[in-house]
Order: C-alpha cells, then structure tokens, then sequence
C-alpha cells in the first residue's frame, strides 16, 4: 500500500459520509471494536490497521477505538459543508507533509491513556488546522495534554476566570495541580508584583500564581472543554 493513502484515507474521514460510521463509537465496547466492523468502513481506520499491521488485542483494539474518538471529536468539531471541503483539498493537496503529521498524531494517541486525551487532541489538531495556533504550539501543547491530570484543567479553569490565585484564599485549588501548571510554563508565581488589568478589578490583586500569556492561549483553544470540567467537578462535589 502507497505511503500517500495514509494521507488520501485521513481526508476521506472528513467527508460527511462517514460521520454515521463514527457517532456512537463512545459506547461502543473493546470486545466487539473488530468484530462488529464499524471501524473498518472508515478509511483511516482500515488502512492504519493495514499499514501498522494491528491485530486484535486488548490493546490494539484499545488504540483504535482511541483514534475513532479522535476521528468523530474533528468531524463534530467541523462548522459547514464548506469547512470540510476545505479540510479534505488540504489533505489531498499536500500529501507528503501531512502522512508526516498524522504519523505524528497516531503515535501521541497510541501514548495517550484514557479516551478523553484523544478528544482533545483532535479540538487541537482542529485549531491548527484552521491556522488559530503553528505547528510548533500544537506539538509543544500536545505534549502538554498528555503531562495534565483532569483535576489541572478544573485549577485552570480558576486562573482563566480570575487571572490568578491565591493558594490560602482559594480552597478549591489543589496545589499539586497549580506546580504541574507551572512546570508547563501555564503559571507563574507571582513575587508579590500584583498583575493590574484596569478592565478587570480581579486583576489588580497580589495572587501568588497567576496565568501566563501561554496559558491563556491554551485556554482559549479549550474553553469549552475547560468549562464543561468544571461544572462537572462542582456537581460531583454536591
């Protein structure tokens, strides 16, 4: 099989057609991922299996149902018809640079643990796509998806809303959470130099961390998702 069917397959996915193949994959279970054939009528799923030789293990059937949740996330994530002509010429028109990238993209979904990873991914390869963030932000944010926990996501959600926090003042915030944000350059701490935003009186507070620029970036890509972990942490806390 040409290499350039990686490409040509993962357009194919794009087109509207295929969308039914994919809508309830959620639940669809690992024991009947293979046998029930779903997968196999969607042309990167079909043709990953037969480049990379996957089989039917736990875990091969785990990272395809893995790639599946990435596939229906791009497709629920596509605005009109016209958005997604447009995806499918962009694939079509410059094969060899995006095999390279989904080569890339399968093997951060074949590290990624969990199913929500994928999802996220696929939100982030969107926005690239549409030319919201390069390539280098989308690789380094990537890595960073991987690296945060579901509880990080509700802590940034606090610094997206309010600037920034203040560990004593906030007992919601897990601090654990807070230095894992740190360490991916999310936050800073602040050394007593208050953040002023005169269109924001929150701002204007001394937090001990508050949200860096590249934080904000990364939120701005995953507000929704930011938001919908939250409300689902406070009703989990009632």
């Amino acid at each position: 099989m040409e290499e350039k069917s990686l490409s040509i397959a993962f357009g194919d996915t794009f087109k509207e057609e295929v969308i039914g193949c994919i809508s309830n994959i959620a639940e669809v279970g690992l024991d009947s991922i293979m046998e029930d054939g779903t997968l196999k009528e969607l042309p990167i799923v079909s043709t990953v299996a037969a480049l990379y030789k996957i089989g039917n293990s736990i875990k091969d059937r785990h990272n395809l149902k893995k790639l599946a949740l990435f596939l229906d996330e791009i497709n629920q994530g596509i605005a009109d018809d016209q958005k997604r002509e447009e995806y499918v010429k962009k694939f079509k028109d410059n094969e060899k640079f995006r095999n390279q990238e989904i080569e890339y993209l399968l093997i951060l979904i074949d590290r990624y643990v969990g199913y929500d990873k994928p999802r996220l991914l696929a939100k982030l390869y969107l926005a690239y796509l549409n030319e919201d963030i390069n390539w280098d932000t989308f690789a380094e944010f990537s890595e960073i998806i991987d690296r945060l926990m579901r509880s990080d996501y509700r802590c940034l959600f606090e610094f997206m809303c309010h600037g920034g926090v203040k560990i004593n003042e906030s007992p919601k915030i897990n601090i654990a959470s807070v230095l894992r944000l740190l360490s991916v350059g999310f936050v800073r701490q602040q050394a007593g130099i208050p953040v002023v935003r005169f269109d924001d009186p929150e701002s204007q507070k001394v937090f001990d961390y508050y949200i860096t620029e590249y934080g904000r970036l990364f939120t701005k890509v995953f507000e929704k998702e930011l938001r919908y972990t939250y409300r689902s942490a406070e009703g989990d806390d009632k």
